[in-house]
């Protein structure tokens, strides 16, 4: 018997939390909540999918806002999935604490789906569209203490805008990544400097040729679903 990660029956205790999370979630949450999810590991991703992966994810602590361009180049290899920036859902859901007893996990879930509905879904539904995604990175960035950004955020507003077509927008983001990490210059981990190296990549082919960028950016959309466990359809 498999999960829906491909995992074989849960044998460890982590393995056993995770089944029970979505256990818990198919059971409870998902029976609630509006629209159709994809459950995975302690995540719900809100269908169809689209170019950008919406849901809501819970860590060690509580839950965090997905926001996931499924569109960025595929040697970018960030964390599976990223919570979005500035977001916040009130409330304490830490995964791992939820146990085997029934009525607890139902009570979690009931909790996690009005979490959902009002916080996590009007939250997607303003930020989630290329558009919203766009002006929230945007408005995070312009808003970070070295006046630059977060050069991951950077590198997410920079290709979003190569799918909107913006490409003079696209070209001063991925120029602000390479400068804000050159604002750090005794920085030398090794993310930091492949990031350096992807923008200055990045940026060369958008000068180059914008459509052909964005056509690029658009055939790897299946390859991150797949790192990802998101089924290719929906």
């Amino acid at each position: 018997m498999t999960d829906s990660a491909g995992d074989a029956y849960p044998s460890t205790p982590a393995k056993r939390r995770r089944n029970v999370w979505k256990t818990a979630a198919r059971k409870y949450a998902i029976p609630i909540l509006p629209g159709e999810w994809q459950v995975l590991t302690a995540t719900l991703i809100l269908r169809p999918f689209g170019f950008i992966a919406r849901g809501v994810g819970a860590n060690d602590r509580t839950l965090g806002i997905i926001l996931e361009p499924l569109f960025m180049p595929l040697d970018y290899e960030p964390a599976a999935w990223t919570v979005a920036p500035g977001s916040y859902v009130p409330g304490v859901f830490p995964y791992h604490r939820l146990s085997f007893h029934e009525s607890e996990a139902e009570k979690y879930m009931h909790d996690l789906a009005g979490a959902v509905v009002e916080t996590v879904l009007p939250y997607i539904t303003e930020n989630g569209s290329l558009e919203g995604y766009f002006d929230l990175c945007r408005r995070y960035n312009a808003d970070h203490p070295n006046q630059l950004g977060n050069p991951h955020i950077l590198y997410r507003q920079a290709a979003t805008a190569v799918i909107l077509e913006r490409p003079e927008d696209a070209e001063r983001a991925a120029r602000a990544v390479q400068e804000a990490i050159d604002a750090h210059p005794t920085d030398d981990r090794d993310w930091v400097r492949r990031l350096h190296e992807q923008a200055g990549a990045f940026r060369n082919r958008l000068i180059a040729d914008p459509a052909a960028l964005k056509a690029e950016l658009i055939s790897g959309m299946d390859e991150q679903k797949r790192r990802r466990k998101l089924p290719l359809s929906g």
